[in-house]
């Protein structure tokens, strides 16, 4: 399917020994993130996901989440 993302994500530990996630190429760009809120992240493109398949509008919408 065209469009698909391919993610990479490298698992390591933070200075303090702690887990994290690293997703060095598109579309995260070198974000380094923990697991829980990488978690939250999925949960919250899960839900933009759906909210883009719901849209039904003219002009696009912007979604902040946090």
């Amino acid at each position: 399917m065209s469009g698909d993302i391919n993610l990479i994500a490298r698992i390591d530990r933070d200075r303090h020994g702690q887990p994290l996630v690293i997703l060095p190429d598109r579309p995260f760009n070198g974000l380094e993130i923990h697991p829980h809120n990488l978690e939250r992240l999925g949960e919250q493109l899960v839900s933009i996901a759906r909210l883009a398949k719901q849209h039904k509008g003219k002009h696009s919408t912007t979604v902040v989440m946090s």
